[in-house]
């Protein structure tokens, strides 16, 4: 993709700042062996000191060409190539089997094994096995003494050292091989982990963050990158979540990441682009030890946008029954007061049509408050904000409607003696009256009611809740209960199952929660009532 490192040679990268790295402080450290060898006034060391001098010149010449590459693959073959070349002349002067060197070659079977492969490794290991076996049998043959730059002082006594020199030639060989297998198996593992780690990873349709445990982020795949970006956040490695999600707009996301709970969200994020965000958070815990924690991030715009089309079509469904109900509400009264009408015109003395006269009247009436219900729901309303203590109102409203209800009890209980929101006061109260009024006609005796504090669902009856914090209010009755199909359709303007009922009340109900961005949910059983749940945001939301 676009702007991103090959996994592979992004492998290859972080491997190569590793060699890099790893041979500075080899070659540092042979240097001030070499040194501390030569302290008894040695001559024949010269060789030694040209080739760690020529390695510390090729690795300074790597790190000042390594921002340029291009091939990360060939450069790291050629750099161990040239380190192979370095290793076999160090050894060759300095003695063969016998080199206080030795140790770099198991350095160099490493780097092969790091840039190229296991067998890469081998053939290395062979070469090494081969080089030191000849220089070996030269040495015994005493025919190294032809050879250019060979010293005979770096072997000491060979006639005498003979079985030592044999044992470190086979212990050295066997070591070579030993490493080369090793490092190629946990090369391998160290791949497959990687592949995991990165592809299947990159894979995800969700952003993965993953923080340590002093908070820092440690990991975040494509997908988190190309989101965080969305909202204006470049470069997160290593970052802090305070640092990281820093201003206003990710107050939320900065709480909920701090207290390091699990849990579900969706929150809208401000910015130059309107942009939905869903997390979902896990602390990671080594018995009762905490050490990070995992954010799945999604961008839920596209899903948000789907369901504003889902809810106008709804609506529009709405408005045709609400069409379908208005004309049938009205046809009624008025054939009632055409036939009154007509029995008027033909005998407008008779006593009787002192009755019909009183039903044109009643119809009439009738009529127009069908009309006026109907306008009152249909107008966009304005809402008069205020902060409304939640046990005032409620203590009200209760005294009012115990009063001109005598046959009813209302119990209130709150979680908290001070909890507050934002909202209309009177549309709050008529959200009340037509609750109460409900349970009236359902043959309700009581009307519990409970407010506690909470948070706005996401969605109808989820289990998982926003960072919004809301007031929840239940109330519930004793009343006949809704049956299941009835209870589909109680939120459909003119919708009533009442000889005289117009239709809107719980219609009017849920347009009032959805002005204060609120939410709203019912669950009933026959026989046993009904609980409304009524989520008000603490914080004024803004009219919907």
């Amino acid at each position: 993709k676009k702007g991103r490192i090959p996994l592979r040679s992004k492998w290859l990268f972080e491997r190569l700042q590793l060699l890099l790295l790893s041979r500075s402080i080899l070659l540092s450290f042979s240097f001030l062996l070499l040194l501390f060898y030569e302290m008894e006034g040695s001559s024949y060391t010269l060789p030694a000191y040209g080739i760690l001098l020529f390695g510390m010149l090729f690795n300074l010449i790597y790190f000042l060409i390594f921002p340029y590459v291009k091939s990360w693959e060939r450069f790291g073959t050629k750099q161990v190539f040239v380190d192979s070349l370095l290793v076999f002349a160090l050894l060759y002067t300095t003695g063969g089997t016998t080199s206080l060197f030795s140790f770099l070659c198991f350095g160099v079977i490493i780097a092969w094994t790091l840039v190229s492969s296991g067998l890469a490794s081998l053939y290395f290991s062979s070469l090494l096995t081969i080089f030191l076996s000849l220089l070996t049998i030269l040495v015994f043959t005493k025919q190294v003494q032809h050879l250019p730059f060979f010293s005979f002082e770096w072997l000491g006594n060979p006639e005498k050292d003979r079985q030592k020199i044999l044992v470190t030639l086979f212990a050295q060989a066997l070591g070579f091989y030993v490493v080369s297998l090793l490092s190629t198996t946990l090369s391998r593992n160290l791949e497959r982990i990687r592949l995991l780690y990165n592809q299947v990873l990159d894979s995800m349709k969700e952003g993965l963050l993953v923080f340590d445990r002093m908070d820092h982020l440690v990991f975040f795949n494509h997908q988190a990158k190309e989101l965080l970006e969305k909202t204006g956040i470049q470069n997160p490695e290593n970052q802090k979540i305070d640092i990281l999600f820093a201003g206003p707009k990710w107050k939320l996301v900065r709480q909920i990441l701090e207290k390091r709970k699990s849990g579900s969200f969706e929150l809208p994020i401000e910015g130059d682009k309107e942009l939905y965000l869903g997390l979902k958070v896990s602390p990671i815990y080594e018995g009762e030890r905490y050490k990070g924690l995992t954010v799945l991030l999604e961008d839920l715009t596209l899903k948000k946008k789907l369901e504003e089309l889902e809810k106008r079509a709804l609506r529009l469904e709405g408005i045709e029954e609400m069409a379908l109900g208005i004309a049938h509400e009205i046809r009624n009264p008025l054939a009632s007061i055409r036939g009154c009408v007509q029995e008027l015109v033909l005998d407008p003395s008779v006593p009787e049509n002192r009755e019909l006269q009183k039903i044109i009247l009643e119809e009439s009436d009738r009529l127009h408050r069908i009309l006026e219900e109907f306008l009152n729901f249909a107008r966009p309303a304005k809402l008069y904000w205020q902060k409304i203590q939640v046990k005032e109102l409620l203590e009200q409203w209760k005294a009012l409607f115990v009063r001109s209800q005598k046959d009813i009890q209302v119990s209130l209980f709150f979680e908290k003696e001070d909890l507050s929101f934002w909202g209309d006061r009177d549309k709050v109260i008529q959200v009340l009256h037509n609750l109460g009024y409900n349970a009236l006609e359902a043959e309700a005796t009581e009307i519990h009611i409970e407010v506690k504090e909470s948070f706005l669902p996401v969605r109808e009856y989820s289990t998982s809740f926003s960072l919004i914090p809301a007031i929840l209010i239940i109330f519930e009755d004793n009343g006949k209960g809704i049956d299941e199909n009835t209870l589909k359709k109680i939120f459909l303007p003119f919708f009533t199952t009442k000889s005289r009922g117009t239709g809107l009340g719980l219609p009017t109900v849920w347009k009032i929660l959805k002005q204060h961005a609120g939410h709203l949910e019912v669950r009933s059983t026959l026989g046993r009532g009904t609980e409304f749940f009524l989520w008000f945001p603490k914080e004024r939301m803004g009219e919907l």
